[in-house]
């Protein structure tokens, strides 16, 4: 039967929608049955995409016509396209939706997952945070950027500041800096692996957007890895353009329209009172300089035009934004 290695992922809940996400691990339909009652009495299967192998497996839902403040159940599987019969054991999550009138939103966030060396400890118990933030039942999370650290090597073991030896869980794609598109996927696979982290990502909603890390440390268009000698790929262009396809395929976030298909800026409406804004401060900018420019120019771009224009027209039309200027 088909397996998900992944769990599933919930995002950009929105309105009366929200994105599901999982992945496979062979062509295979993702099914989605959505329920309002624990017990999935009153389950609606859903129909989803086929998950191919040009995307690494990976599938996703866009759950609409959702009842404000309400909760929501959902039953993940994925049907072989061999049988059409088998399919994969059953994954169960769960999530609040936007409220319609005031009320408290729990909102969490942070970045920077895997980083510095350290992963999966096994001896530690995992990425016991993740548990932790889950037991706080945020309405969401907002995870600001460096969602894998692409640029650094997860060694078996490593000295731990202070004494002591921190001992990774390791697979084939983590033990190198990342250059192919399969080491870029095989980064967000590995913090996958973890069970906490699949657990939150089956309960908490998640907001993602990119920082430099998913490709490597500081970079835009003038960075020179001409003397780095951990990569035989040197071609910033190359590494950031498979960087964004791996985030693309991994965040739980919907796909843009073909007119900026690669893009990761976007609004998240969540009720009355709140809009969240998620910008790109790493696809546009000009290069890596000391910042000494006496005027505006191409080497001063930081969000790009595109993206500056779309920021004001979306906060013009920011009803929560609006309430607060107003008042």
């Amino acid at each position: 039967r088909p397996q998900t290695p992944s769990g599933l992922q919930v995002g950009d809940v929105a309105g009366d929608r929200a994105l599901v996400w999982s992945r496979t691990d062979r062509p295979a339909r993702l099914v989605v049955d959505r329920a309002f009652r624990e017990d999935f009495r009153d389950a609606v299967p859903i129909r989803g995409p086929v998950a191919r192998d040009t995307a690494d497996y990976v599938a996703r839902l866009d759950l609409t016509g959702l009842p404000s403040d309400a909760d929501v159940f959902i039953r993940v599987q994925f049907e072989d396209l061999g049988s059409g019969r088998t399919t994969s054991a059953p994954m169960v999550g769960r999530f609040r939706t936007p409220p319609a009138t005031r009320r408290d939103v729990r909102v969490l966030w942070s970045a920077d997952t895997a980083g510095q060396g350290y992963g999966i400890n096994p001896d530690w118990g995992g990425m016991r945070i993740y548990e932790t933030m889950r037991q706080a039942r945020p309405d969401f999370f907002i995870h600001c950027g460096d969602t894998i650290y692409a640029d650094g090597p997860i060694e078996r073991e490593i000295q731990a500041p202070g004494g002591g030896t921190w001992r990774n869980l390791v697979t084939e794609e983590v033990g190198k800096v990342a250059e192919t598109l399969r080491e870029f996927r095989g980064r967000y696979a590995y913090n996958l692996l973890d069970e906490h982290v699949r657990r939150f990502s089956a309960e908490v909603p998640q907001v993602w957007q990119w920082d430099d890390h998913e490709v490597l440390n500081n970079w835009s268009d003038s960075k020179d890895l001409t003397d780095d000698a951990r990569y035989t790929e040197k071609r910033i262009r190359v590494l950031a353009s498979r960087a964004l396809q791996a985030f693309l395929e991994y965040a739980p976030m919907r796909y843009h329209a073909l007119d900026e298909a690669d893009r990761v800026y976007r609004r998240i409406p969540y009720g009355p009172l709140l809009d969240v804004f998620v910008l790109d401060e790493r696809s546009y900018r000009g290069p890596n300089t000391h910042n000494t420019q006496p005027a505006p120019g191409p080497d001063t771009d930081f969000l790009g035009a595109a993206q500056l224009a779309w920021l004001k027209r979306e906060m013009r039309a920011s009803t929560a934004l609006w309430k607060v200027v107003s008042s």
